[in-house]
C-alpha cells in the first residue's frame, strides 16, 4: 500500500505506512518497551499508543509478535534506529530479500530469524487489517505531513546537501508519532530519511505543532539526521576504532554515545549543521555553536576550520578530519 505523503522540490514528506505498521508491534512489545526507556514512554502522543492497543492487543501472541520478541532477545543493538531503518527497507508489499550490511552483519549478527520475521509481515498486515487502520488516520497523517512540510520548506536544505556534499539523494521526512523525545537517520541505498518523533512539547490536538527537541528546531534536526547518512559511512571507511577510546568522555557518556566512531560522526555532523547555520540561518548561529561547545563537542572548531575549504567533502573528511582524532 502507497503511504500519504506530499512532496517539494527533492525532499518527500510522509508518515510511512511500514514504519507506522512498526508502531503496532512496538507498541504491543512489552519487551521492547523496557529495552529503549523513554523513547517508548507516552507524553501527549498517549492517544496513539491506546487506539493501538484497544485494536490490536489480542494480536500479542502473533507469529509476527513471536519473532519479534525472539529477535530483540538474542540482539542487544537492535533497538531505537534499526528497526524504524529494516521497515523502510521493505518495499509496498512489505519483502526484502537482502538486507544492508548495517542491519543483517553488525546489528543482527548475521541471523537469517529477520527473514523468517519479514516472510510473516504481509500475513500480519492482512490479519490484523492495517491497511483499514492506516487509512482510518488520513486526516491525522494529512496534517502531520502539511505542519511538518511547513517547517522545512525554506532555507534550502535540499540544495545545501546537494551542494555541499556533490552527492544528489532522496530525501524524505517521516513522522512516527509512537516515538517519543527522539529522531534517528535511515539511509537505504540513495534514499535517506529523517524520521521525526514527537517532543515534550507536542500537543494532542496536532503532534507536530508545537515541537522542539533539546532546544532545536525540527528543520536543523532533519538536517543532523541526513547528514549523518553522508557522514557515517566515510567514517566507516576511513577511521579505526582501535585506540580511540580517549574520545569517549563523561560529556559523550551523557548522550550514550559509548563507541568512538559515534563520537566522530557527532562531532562531524553538528560542525556541518553550524556550517548551514552560519551560511542561512546567522541569527541562530552563534547561540547553537555555544551549545554544541558547551555539550562537550570539542572538535567542531577544527572541522568548521577545514569546511571553509570544502571542495569535496569526501577528500576533506579523508585528507583532513581523519587527521584530528
Amino acid at each position: 500500500m502507497k503511504s500519504f505523503y506530499k512532496k517539494k522540490d527533492n525532499i518527500t514528506f510522509t508518515v510511512d505506512y511500514r514504519t507506522e505498521l512498526l508502531s503496532v508491534i512496538l507498541v504491543l512489545s512489552d519487551n521492547y518497551k523496557k529495552m529503549v526507556g523513554n523513547k517508548m514512554q507516552p507524553l501527549n502522543n498517549k492517544y496513539i499508543y491506546d487506539r493501538i492497543i484497544e485494536r490490536f492487543s489480542k494480536y500479542k501472541n502473533h507469529k509476527v509478535m513471536i519473532l519479534f520478541e525472539d529477535i530483540i532477545k538474542k540482539h542487544k543493538y537492535f533497538n531505537y534506529d534499526a528497526p524504524i531503518t529494516l521497515f523502510l527497507s521493505l518495499d509496498e508489499d512489505l519483502k526484502c530479500d537482502k538486507l544492508n550490511d548495517y542491519l543483517f552483519n553488525t546489528i543482527l549478527e548475521k541471523d537469517n530469524l529477520i527473514y523468517d520475521f519479514i516472510d510473516e509481515l504481509k500475513n500480519f498486515s492482512i490479519d490484523i487489517n492495517f491497511d483499514d487502520y492506516y487509512l482510518n488516520n488520513k486526516n491525522e497523517y494529512n496534517m502531520f505531513i502539511d505542519t511538518i512540510y511547513d517547517k522545512h520548506i525554506n532555507n534550502n536544505l535540499d540544495v545545501f546537501l546537494n551542494e555541499f556534499f556533490k552527492e544528489k539523494k532522496e530525501l524524505f521526512v517521516n513522522a512516527i508519532p509512537f516515538n517519543s523525545m527522539s529522531c534517528y537517520s535511515s539511509f537505504i541505498g540513495d534514499k535517506v530519511y529523517s524520521n521525526i518523533g514527537v517532543t515534550q512539547l507536542s500537543k494532542e490536538n496536532n503532534l507536530y505543532e508545537n515541537w522542539e527537541l533539546y532546544k532545536g528546531d525540527m528543520l536543523l534536526v532533519s538536517l543532523h539526521e541526513f547528514c549523518h547518512s553522508y557522514v557515517n559511512p566515510l567514517t566507516e571507511k576511513y577511521i579505526s576504532n582501535n585506540n580511540l577510546d580517549y574520545l569517549i568522555d563523561d560529556n559523550m557518556h551523557r548522550f550514550a554515545y559509548d563507541d568512538a566512531l559515534t563520537v566522530i560522526n557527532e562531532n562531524v555532523v553538528r560542525a556541518i549543521v553550524l556550517y548551514y547555520e552560519k551560511k542561512y540561518l546567522t541569527e541562530k548561529y552563534e547561540k547553537d555553536y555555544n551549545k554544541e561547545k558547551e555539550l562537550g563537542f570539542k572538535y567542531i572548531d577544527n572541522i568548521l576550520e577545514v569546511l571553509k575549504d570544502n571542495e569535496d567533502f569526501e577528500t576533506t573528511f579523508k585528507e583532513k578530519i581523519v587527521k584530528m582524532f
